[in-house]
C-alpha cells in the first residue's frame, strides 16, 4: 500500500503512565476549568485513577490503556468535580468503564449535564 500510494505509514507508540496522567490532568483541567491551586489534587486522582487501572485490567503489554483514544475515554468517563475530594470505585472493569462513558455521553447528550 505505501508504494501503491507512495506514502510512508506511521506508528503511533503507546502513552507511558506519565504521558497518561499528564494527559488526563490537562483534559479535566481544561474542561472543567480549574483554577491552578487544584493541580495537586488532579495529579494525585489521575495517577490513583491509572495505578488502580493497571491493577484493575490484565493489560500486560500496557497496549490497551497506551492508546491516546482509550485514555481520552478514561478522562471522560472519570470527570469529576475536583473541588471535593472525588472517590474512585474500588475496583475497575472495562464493561463498567464503557458503561460509564456511555452514561455520560447520554447524559451531556440529554441536557442533564
Amino acid at each position: 500500500m505505501e508504494d501503491k500510494l507512495q506514502q510512508l505509514s506511521y506508528t503511533l507508540q503507546p502513552l507511558s503512565e506519565t504521558e497518561q496522567v499528564e494527559f488526563l490532568k490537562k483534559f479535566w483541567s481544561e474542561n472543567l476549568n480549574l483554577e491552578d491551586k487544584i493541580q495537586d489534587r488532579l495529579e494525585n486522582y489521575a495517577e490513583a485513577l491509572i495505578s488502580k487501572l493497571k491493577r484493575s485490567i490484565i493489560d500486560k503489554d500496557r497496549e490497551f490503556f497506551g492508546i491516546s483514544l482509550q485514555t481520552r475515554m478514561l478522562a471522560g468517563a472519570f470527570k469529576v468535580d475536583f473541588r471535593s475530594d472525588p472517590e474512585l470505585p474500588n475496583r475497575l472493569n472495562l464493561l463498567g468503564l464503557y458503561r460509564q462513558f456511555i452514561e455520560r455521553k447520554y447524559d451531556i447528550l440529554s441536557g442533564k449535564f
